[in-house]
């Protein structure tokens, strides 16, 4: 046998074998065939099982399957007892891990035919892993539910379920969040976890859990995903769950769980762990309900402890479990301890046993609501005390019935009512003989007793009548409710008298008024009653409504006047006030006046009077007096009234004040405003510089401000009055004159303006505007008042202004600019002839609207220029462009400044000035003034650029140099060599730059001149440029492709050419990465000699390719990331490019753009 277990490679089947593994074959079930230790057949459930090929199996023994330490000796013990055993079938169950690390628990059968152990036949493999999941779960769930229940600690509960969430799920770590109650999972808190890393509880209390999207969650439903990293490989966990805990169809909480691997969560096992999330939601409902219930014990202890009642509680038996100490050792003198030892019936004294054996035999069949009754309860020192008592009987959280048992101290009222019973009679006789109705009615409003006398003298009915006449029918409807109501208060509440005033009906039908007295209380027997006492008060009644009806009258008749009327008694209380009035008039209530002081309601000078007038009218009875006063109102002023006050004595002989103040306010304000305006005029017209005369129909001055007339004309008062109005009025204006004054005395309360002329004492005429208007006065009589103004200068004035209007006119209409006016409605009120001729839109233009005239596209600037104008009142300036009718556009700049007509009005004058040709020229000025400034900047980047190149070649010869001169003997000749190689090289260098520096200054000063023009082979110089640069080409690694026409002649400066060819065709090469390709073409057509260079380099730009000719137009490519050359000066293709052209031909550059190559080429005439 192995020394793993027994088997080998696999031996070939006999034919028993093979029938056996054909049936075998196509069961749900692992068989192996073994043979001495061999095994010799496997089929596919068995490799399915354990979770290897069928080879490998053959080449294992069950002891390398076994999953652990544990797993391996249960194995090693099974086969050690087969080998020294006679019995034929054996089974072993053990967990094995499967070759992808997932356990499984099998069951293996062996058989062994033949009787010997060491002849193994056959196994049988079930995969049996579900089924003991399944036990282990029932069986641990069976130990949690004890543990569960065992416990009200939510902590260990916790604990609890999540230890055995974990041993039976495919889980190492797992949390237990609770939330803030709403269901929202808003503020998840860890409550208690086992392996759970923080940042994973962290990452859960800082979910955000959105409801719409987690319905179903929300709904009870768990999250299982077997398989994390499917989803995400970053996840650093193989499977999670969560799972809600549920609370009164609340999520109150989460079950969070991992694992490291990637497993399958089995349907029994998913059932289980729903099953827990259950069983905590339940035990923290149970767990909360014990808290609360001890809650409420607690405070149902704290409140009996307070109340004035006996409380206590009894056991199923009857016993004492529970008593409010105070109340019981008040009421009856023991202590609880004391009362534990009696009995409850014992407690009752023996003439109440019946009642309080029905109140237990309800508590013990645990009928359902209270047991009401009076008790009467043995004190500690013998006295027998009446209590209301009420008992009924519940079932606790426990399922245990208790009896609650209360009782109210009712002694003394009870005695009371004894007392009351016992003077029934007494009281029977007097009730007999009584006028007042009385009756006593049980709580079911039937009459118990009545005084048969006055009920049938008053009302007419028999006390049997009353037994078939129903209180609805008794009383009168209106009174009805009322008398309900009270009757049902008094009968509910014993000993509480209650008030009423109802009507009855007689037996005639006619309805008499009683005011009632209602008193309930509890007999003999505990049956309540109501004492009913009834007087008649019809007589009163009647007086009262026609008193009232007389009230009412003078109320609404007060209460609708305009005027405030008190009654004050003698000491000036006030009796009565028409509140509504008061409040209409001054917004305060009576009690403002009641309340407050005297000087806080009446203006404190108007005090006196009022107290003057109040003690006049006090010591002479049935006088009057009358003041003017003023009376607080709610705002603060004070309102006008005249107060007429006068006094009287009413019935019982009392003095009475009568005060009627009338709201005069208006009148009064009037009369005030008239005296101050009179006042005010008449100070204004003695210091007016206007002529102001009052004339009456007869023509005659009444009054007139005769410093100002004097002042005007020269005339006193008395003199012109003597003086004939035909020699005072300028004969053209006195026709007029007379014909208006008529008019207006005629119809009184018209008005004329008229501007005339009037005579000084000197006889020179002065112009006046003269202002005349008719009324009528206070005592009805016809007045004419004029004002003339002095207008001579202002007349003058319009003269000079007429003339100066006349030349300004002349100015503006024969201007070039555009003149306008207008109003703040943006109304033109003036436009010159030269406006008017140019304007957009011709027609009718005075009096439209500015921002109609123009543009529609410039309306909005037109309007927010005039509204800055109008608001700033500054000048202001505005530039824009106008398209004129013909399609022209012209640039005008148009200057806004505001000023006031002669009638104060705002205006807005523009003028506009045709600025085009300036705008033109501004317009050049600053293209030439960026031009210069692109080429200043050209020349700077230049100066820097030529600075650089020719500090280079400098630098190298110089270092060179300097080292030969210092270890000159010590360096091998090669290495000297290299060096004056550098040294050649530099020198060339700077010769070339400063010739290029040489060429540029020639160009600039106009001395660049070409020098022998001769025939010369293009070709050749084609050639010899390329085999310069061959060395750059190679160094760089480029391929350099020549496509050049042969023997191609022109009349040249070959110095020159040669001098162009080179340039471009090296700036080729330094333009183009290495490796890159380079195309030189030479062609000669129709008398044109045509060279073009074509590379694959870093190509153009459009901006580049507006540069690249011009002076100082090097193109800066740092930053580009490519392998190219970028030194340079930026003259080269610009000396060129003047080469090119002083050979009467043309240069130019094409390129595709940024890396896509470019293309140089010029072409010259052959002769």
């Amino acid at each position: 046998m192995h020394e793993n277990g027994m088997m080998h490679v696999e031996a070939p089947l006999d034919k028993d074998e093979i029938f056996l593994s054909d049936i075998f074959a196509s069961i749900d079930e692992g068989f192996i065939i073994v043979d001495h230790g061999n095994i010799k057949y496997v089929n596919e459930r068995a490799s399915q099982i354990l979770g290897f090929p069928k080879q490998e199996i053959a080449e294992k023994g069950l002891l390398d399957f076994a999953a652990s330490d544990s797993d391996k000796s249960t194995v090693r013990l099974y086969l050690d007892s087969v080998l020294h055993s006679r019995t034929d079938i054996r089974e072993i169950s053990f967990w094995v891990t499967r070759k992808d690390g997932v356990r499984c628990y099998v069951h293996c059968h062996f058989q062994y035919p033949r009787g010997d152990p060491a002849l193994y036949r056959y196994i049988i493999i079930t995969d049996i892993t579900d089924l003991f999941r399944a036990e282990s779960i029932i069986r641990v769930q069976k130990d949690l539910a004890v543990k569960v229940a065992a416990t009200s600690d939510v902590n260990e509960i916790y604990k609890a379920c999540l230890e055995v969430i974990l041993e039976i799920g495919p889980f190492e770590s797992g949390v237990i969040f609770e939330s803030d109650g709403t269901g929202k999972l808003s503020q998840l808190r860890a409550a208690f976890r086992i392996n759970m890393a923080d940042d994973v509880v962290n990452w859960y209390e800082g979910k955000q859990f959105p409801q719409a999207s987690m319905a179903s969650f929300f709904a009870g439903t768990p999250i299982y995903k077997e398989s994390m990293r499917a989803m995400d490989t970053s996840y650093p966990f193989g499977c999670a769950a969560m799972l809600p805990i549920v609370h009164k169809g609340t999520v109150v909480g989460i079950i969070g769980l991992i694992s490291r691997h990637s497993t399958r969560i089995p349907p029994e096992t998913r059932k289980s762990l729903e099953t827990i999330a259950a069983q905590i939601g339940s035990a923290i409902a149970r767990a909360r309900s014990e808290a609360a219930l001890h809650a409420s014990e607690e405070k149902f202890r704290i409140i009996s402890e307070n109340v004035g009642d006996i409380v206590i509680l009894l056991d199923e038996r009857m016993r004492l479990l529970f008593g409010n100490e105070k109340s019981v050792m008040e009421k009856l003198g023991y202590t609880v301890s004391e009362l534990s030892r009696i009995p409850f019936q014992a407690l009752v004294i023996p003439e109440d046993h019946p009642r309080a054996r029905e109140m237990v035999r309800h508590i013990e069949e645990r009928r359902p609501g209270y047991t009401k009754g009076e008790l009467r309860f043995s004190h500690k020192d013998g006295r027998a005390l009446w209590f209301w008592v009420e008992a009924t009987s519940y079932t606790d959280v426990y399922g245990t019935t208790r009896a609650l048992i209360t009782a109210r101290d009712i002694h003394e009222k009870k005695e009371q009512e004894l007392k009351l019973a016992e003077s029934e009679k007494k009281y029977r006789l007097i009730s007999e003989n009584s006028s007042d109705l009385i009756f006593v009615i049980d709580d079911k409003f039937s009459t118990y007793y009545a005084n048969e006398g006055p009920l049938l003298k008053v009302l007419g009915y028999k006390v049997t009548d009353l037994k078939s006449v129903k209180i609805e029918d008794l009383v009168h409807p209106e009174d009805y409710l009322l008398a309900r109501s009270v009757m049902t208060e008094s009968v509910d509440q014993p000993g509480r008298l209650f008030h009423g005033e109802v009507r009855l009906k007689t037996a005639t039908q006619a309805y008499i008024w009683f005011d009632f007295e209602c008193l309930g209380f509890i007999d003999e027997k505990g049956a309540r009653r109501l004492l009913l006492v009834g007087r008649n008060i019809q007589g009163r009644k009647e007086q009262d409504l026609k008193l009232k009806g007389s009230e009412e009258r003078y109320r609404l008749l007060l209460e609708n006047t305009s005027d405030l009327v008190f009654l004050y008694d003698k000491n000036f209380n006030i009796l009565y006030a028409n509140e509504q009035v008061i409040f209409k008039k001054l917004e305060i209530g009576v009690d403002a006046f009641s309340k407050n002081r005297i000087n806080e309601v009446v203006h404190p000078e108007d005090v006196i009077a009022l107290l003057s007038a109040i003690n006049f009218v006090k010591t002479r009875p049935m006088t009057t007096q009358q003041r003017e006063l003023r009376i607080a109102h709610k705002n603060g002023h004070h309102r006008w009234f005249n107060a007429e006050f006068s006094s009287s004595t009413d019935l019982a002989g009392q003095l009475r004040i009568i005060g009627i103040f009338r709201d005069i306010h208006d009148r009064k304000l009037q009369s005030l405003r008239l005296k101050e305006s009179e006042e005010r005029y008449r100070l204004i017209s003695e210091n007016s510089n206007d002529i102001i005369l009052l004339l009456d129909t007869s023509l005659k001055i009444v009054y007139c401000n005769e410093r100002s007339l004097l002042k005007k004309t020269g005339y006193l008062l008395s003199e012109f009055e003597e003086t004939d109005a035909s020699r005072i009025i300028h004969p053209a204006d006195y026709l007029g004159v007379v014909g208006e004054v008529r008019r207006l005395m005629d119809q009184p309360g018209t008005r004329t303006k008229q501007e005339l002329r009037i005579a000084t004492k000197e006889g020179r005429y002065i112009w006046f505007d003269v202002d005349a208007t008719s009324y009528i006065d206070e005592q009805a009589r016809t007045r004419l008042l004029l004002v003339a103004r002095d207008i001579q200068e202002k007349k003058e004035n319009d003269s000079k202004l007429i003339e100066s209007l006349d030349r300004l006119n002349l100015i503006t209409e024969n201007v070039q600019d555009n003149i306008s006016i207008i109003n703040e409605q943006g109304k033109i009120e003036y436009l010159n002839k030269i406006q008017q001729h140019a304007a957009v839109y011709p027609g009718r233009i005075i009096g439209q609207d500015m921002s109609a005239m123009v543009h529609p596209e410039d309306a909005g600037k037109i309007k927010r220029f005039m509204a800055e104008c109008f608001q700033n009142g500054q000048s202001m300036i505005m530039h824009r462009a106008v398209e004129l009718p013909s399609g022209e556009t012209r640039w005008f700049e148009t200057v806004g400044n505001t000023f006031k007509d002669k009638d104060g009005n705002l205006k807005l004058l523009t003028i506009s000035r045709d600025i085009s040709e300036r705008k033109k020229m501004e317009g050049l000025l600053e293209s030439e003034n960026l031009l210069l400034k692109e080429i200043d900047r050209m020349r700077k980047d230049f100066v820097l650029n030529a600075t650089h190149e020719l500090k280079t070649p400098l630098s190298i010869i110089i270092g060179a140099t300097d080292f030969l001169t210092k270890y000159y003997g010590d360096i091998p000749d090669p290495k000297r060599v290299e060096f004056l190689n550098s040294i050649r090289k530099g020198s060339t260098r700077l010769k070339q730059l400063i010739e290029t520096l040489l060429d540029y200054s020639r160009l600039e000063s106009g001395r660049l001149q070409l020098q022998q023009l001769e025939d010369a082979d293009i070709s050749e110089i084609v050639h010899n440029a390329v085999s310069s640069l061959g060395y750059l080409v190679n160094r760089r690694q480029q391929e350099i492709v020549l496509s050049v026409q042969e023997n191609v002649h022109a009349r040249v400066d070959k110095f020159r050419i040669e001098q162009v060819i080179v340039n471009l065709i090296s700036n080729a090469v330094k333009n183009t990465q290495p490796g890159g390709r380079i195309s030189v073409e030479l062609s000669v057509k129709n008398e044109v000699v045509n060279f073009s260079v074509l590379d694959t380099g870093i190509g153009l730009t459009p901006e580049e390719m507006s540069r690249i000719f011009k002076k100082f137009g090097k193109i800066e490519r740092r930053g580009l990331d490519a392998d190219i050359d970028i030194q340079g000066t930026g003259l080269g293709l610009f000396i060129s490019k003047e080469i090119v052209e002083m050979h009467r031909g043309k240069i130019w550059a094409e390129s595709a753009g940024r890396n896509k190559g470019s293309k140089f080429s010029f072409s010259i005439p052959v002769k």
